[in-house]
């Protein structure tokens, strides 16, 4: 499925979300059960799903490539990458206080978006977006981890 075409916009990674967000909201206006009858009630589910893929850096990231029919290869990620992502584990084993893991847990935040700033401007160079989005998708899932365990303590 080609969340793009769902909301009638060209393939792109560089969104304007605040235009995606709009045309979500018109499109589940016309889906919604005081307009339609509820034959438009699994089209509403493909938006909400569509939405939520194209809002997401991340997933926005992964569905731009899947459309591009190419795949990442984390073998692509260098030893100054893996080295970094080692340390980081090592560090957050030692940590034993909250309020260190929420410190930690922001740095990694801003980490994942420094690494996804630039894959904006890697678009039309899909073998190097895919080397950029490698590095922040390893990132990506040490911060889902990291936030999982801070939110799920407290």
């Amino acid at each position: 499925m080609n969340y793009y075409e769902v909301f009638g916009i060209p393939v792109s990674y560089r969104l304007d979300e605040r235009e995606v967000m709009q045309i979500y909201l018109d499109k589940q206006r016309e889906c919604h059960p005081d307009v339609d009858d509820g034959s438009l009630a699994a089209h509403s589910s493909l938006l909400n799903e569509a939405y939520s893929v194209l809002k997401d850096p991340v997933m926005r990231a992964e569905h731009f490539l899947t459309i591009n029919q190419m795949t990442i290869a984390e073998s692509s990620l260098s030893t100054n990458d893996l080295m970094e992502m080692l340390d980081a584990r090592e560090r957050y084993e030692k940590m034993s206080l909250t309020k260190e893991k929420r410190d930690f847990l922001r740095q990694l935040q801003e980490r994942v978006s420094t690494l996804l700033e630039p894959l904006c401007d890697l678009e039309n160079n899909l073998q190097e977006f895919c080397r950029e989005f490698a590095r922040a998708r390893f990132f990506w899932a040490f911060l889902d981890k990291v936030s999982s365990d801070v939110y799920c303590r407290d």
